[in-house]
């Protein structure tokens, strides 16, 4: 009598590492950050008005309002949340 094995369900393994990209230095245009926030849950709008007000400058010399974003927001901004 023979017996047939056979696998209903194939698993893959990535063998290469995940690297977060997360980085709470990095300074964000604050006008962009709440364009896309505009139609987010309402937690992370509570986080949105909490953010800090830092000036700084673009590539091109122009001044702009930035901000640091936590990684909740991080993480909504990237698709993942």
């Amino acid at each position: 009598m023979k017996i047939k094995l056979r696998n209903k369900h194939s698993v893959y393994e990535t063998k290469t590492p995940i690297t977060e990209q997360y980085n709470p230095d990095r300074l964000y245009p604050k006008e962009e950050i709440t364009r896309a926030l505009q139609s987010a849950p309402k937690e992370l709008k509570y986080i949105l008005k909490k953010l800090p007000t830092i000036p700084c400058e673009n590539e091109n010399g122009t001044r702009t309002i930035c901000t640091r974003i936590p990684e909740t927001l991080f993480v909504y901004l990237t698709g993942r949340y």
